[in-house]
């Protein structure tokens, strides 16, 4: 056998490889804890476990998601946030959002669940050949008893002050092909409004282009998704492209700190159009809020 031969033959056993993989780690769950320091946290929600979802994409672990479901159990969380893109939304195709409400009607029976949007619903919100479909998600979420995050916010009140959870819907603008525009000014500001003094703010923001505006706006913790963790993970290098066509954007997966507030970008849990995860099992992320005095000592 030739050169060449040999050449063909080592590139398609390792291609074969990658796609074997690639399928492997598609139906894998992993769960990533992250500690979050809060200053003057109130004592009802020091030691708050909370279990973030994003990019679900109308995949299943399971039949109706129960082994996701069993994985969100294991870690106890006093209650589930949902960041978007749980269905898939397909430009000028009819989409489902079947699989979405049934997976929130089982969460609600046993936490209390906020959902905000991603792209995939804005495009559901926006879209004339969706309104339909858009009318079946919003009707589905609120027979569940799921709250829903478009441009506001949810508080919890303590004894020394209270817990909010904002969801912010990014605009079309905010998830542009190959770059970054920035945003109108103040723009944050207008759709959700400022922060409150004595407020502790969790904010949920589809996309982690725009990490400094969260961080400016004032957020302790915001919470993103949408690059799927880079697609593809290699060592050193990290995520090779987000969703929007950005090459090693550097911000796919983990946490991130920014003028003192943090961000979590999750890995995501299922797939879009490129259907490939490798180095980059499904996430589901898990936040415990501790008192930073209480950290301290």
């Amino acid at each position: 056998m030739g050169p060449l031969a040999w050449i063909v033959l080592i590139v398609s056993v390792a291609a074969i490889g990658f796609f074997l993989r690639s399928q492997y780690e598609r139906d894998q769950l992993v769960t990533t804890e992250y500690t979050i320091s809060v200053d003057d946290l109130s004592p009802e929600f020091d030691g708050m476990r909370i279990v973030y979802l994003t990019d679900l994409h109308d995949k299943e672990f399971g039949p109706e998601n129960q082994r996701l479901i069993e994985e969100i159990r294991a870690v106890k969380p006093d209650m589930v946030l949902v960041g978007g893109d749980t269905p898939v939304v397909r430009n000028h195709k009819p989409s489902s959002v079947r699989q979405t409400v049934l997976l929130m009607k089982k969460l609600s029976k046993e936490y209390p669940v906020y959902y905000g949007y991603g792209n995939h619903e804005l495009r559901l919100k926006t879209g004339d050949i969706h309104e339909e479909t858009y009318q079946e998600l919003i009707c589905g979420l609120r027979e569940a008893d799921v709250r829903v995050l478009d441009d506001c916010s949810v508080t919890l009140h303590g004894s020394r002050g209270s817990l909010t959870v904002t969801g912010l819907t990014m605009p079309r603008a905010a998830y542009p092909k190959c770059h970054k525009e920035p945003l109108e000014g103040n723009m944050i500001e207008r759709k959700v409004g400022v922060i409150p003094a004595g407020d502790t703010r969790i904010l949920m923001a589809h996309t982690p282009l725009y990490r400094e505006e969260y961080a400016a706006w004032g957020a302790e913790v915001t919470l993103c998704g949408h690059y799927h963790g880079g697609t593809i993970n290699l060592p050193l290098l990290g995520g090779v492209m987000s969703p929007d066509y950005h090459l090693f954007p550097g911000i796919c997966r983990g946490r991130y700190e920014t003028e003192g507030k943090t961000m979590i970008v999750s890995g995501g849990l299922g797939t879009h159009s490129i259907n490939i995860r490798f180095g980059n099992k499904p996430e589901i992320v898990l936040l415990k809020l501790i008192c930073r005095k209480e950290a301290n000592k």
